[in-house]
């Protein structure tokens, strides 16, 4: 057979074949990225309300347990005859006094609280006194819708709400107290669950700065808070004092706990003590006397004291202040209110170390500026 003149290529075999490179991965489109980001906020908003009984001990717990490691660290680093506490020991410690002070609180406020419900039928007595008296000021339709609502108001139920909310107040403390106890007990494998966890060290050292800024500010906030909300308690059972108001220290130690809400619990405690002044002395010029001392002392510490110290560590929108308290007190309630502001700090720190939602940390500040 005659070969032919231009000789046919062998093909070569499927394995000798090339494998085509693989094609790069298409990234995703901006409404496929939004509707993924709205259904993981969806998941989450679920999580936090469904999951509010479990979660609300817990996070108190954690910002408790941050506080009393950094009191064990600073009590370890103290010399005494040139030898250091051994860290269980100040744990120990530092525990206790946290115990007795949490104790303390509740049984110095159960006490303020029963005192006033045996004094129900005179303030009842007191407050319809002062009400007739204040009708005399205002137009009758003004006060006979005063009169239509205070004749509805259920003492009794209030009472009995009262007394429930003082019995779960009990239970969430001691829940709070167990995971604390259990969290520093084992805060000395922390580091080492994070190594495991975090394999890289870019990784490693971005989830340390994180963890520092949030426990620098958050520390900060509770702190500095804690401090003017005391001054301010203290000076509002003084004032009641000179009036001579008989519910000085429930007054007092109320102011101190209502400052810890952002904006508005310095109204509400203003307005609380106001009330009882109204109730107690029956005349408008001494409620109107102690609206004076009273608003007068929160405004300076609220609007000047308080930003120009707590302000310049924080760097928050005072808008952006409002609507996290209006959202976590809508899914969290009364504990809602004291969280927001901590709870806005995380949150805040953690979208400036994370690019991608850096542009909400800068809506969440107060001049845009973010610390590097």
């Amino acid at each position: 057979m005659t070969e032919p003149y231009f000789p046919i290529p062998s093909q070569p075999a499927p394995s000798q074949l090339a494998a085509p490179p693989p094609e790069a991965p298409q990234p995703l489109s901006p409404l496929i990225r939004w509707a993924a980001g709205a259904l993981l906020g969806a998941i989450l908003l679920a999580v936090l309300i469904l999951g509010q009984a479990f979660l609300k001990p817990l996070v108190c717990a954690l910002l408790l347990t941050s506080l009393v490691a950094a009191g064990v660290t600073r009590l370890t680093a103290l010399s005494f005859a040139g030898r250091h506490m051994p860290q269980g020991l100040a744990t120990l410690m530092v525990m206790i006094l946290v115990i007795l002070g949490a104790v303390g609180i509740f049984s110095a406020l159960s006490a303020q609280i029963n005192d006033a419900m045996m004094r129900v039928p005179a303030i009842v007595e007191r407050a319809q006194t002062a009400l007739y008296r204040l009708s005399a000021l205002l137009s009758d339709d003004l006060a006979q819708g005063l009169a239509d609502a205070f004749r509805d108001i259920n003492v009794t139920a209030w009472l009995r709400l009262a007394a429930g909310s003082a019995g779960n107040l009990l239970m969430t403390l001691v829940l709070i107290l167990t995971y604390t106890g259990f969290l520093l007990a084992e805060r000395h494998w922390l580091p080492g669950k994070i190594r495991l966890m975090v394999t890289t060290d870019s990784r490693r050292q971005k989830f340390n700065e994180i963890a520092l800024s949030i426990r620098h500010s958050v520390h900060l906030y509770l702190v500095l808070k804690t401090v003017i909300s005391a001054i301010t308690g203290f000076a509002v059972y003084i004032i009641c004092l000179i009036f001579g108001m008989e519910f000085a220290p429930l007054m007092g130690t109320m102011t101190f706990f209502l400052n810890f809400i952002p904006n508005f619990g310095s109204v509400i405690a203003t307005v609380l003590v106001v009330i009882f002044a109204l109730i107690e002395f029956g005349t408008l010029f001494s409620a109107l006397m102690v609206l004076a001392t009273v608003g007068l002392l929160q405004f300076v510490l609220g609007n000047i004291v308080d930003p120009m110290i707590t302000g310049r560590g924080l760097q928050m929108s005072t808008f952006a202040i409002v609507v996290s308290l209006f959202f976590w007190s809508a899914i969290w309630g009364v504990a809602g209110t004291f969280l927001a502001v901590p709870m806005m700090v995380v949150v805040m720190i953690i979208c400036t170390h994370v690019s991608g939602l850096r542009q909400v940390a800068i809506m969440l500040s107060k001049t845009g500026e973010l610390p590097e």
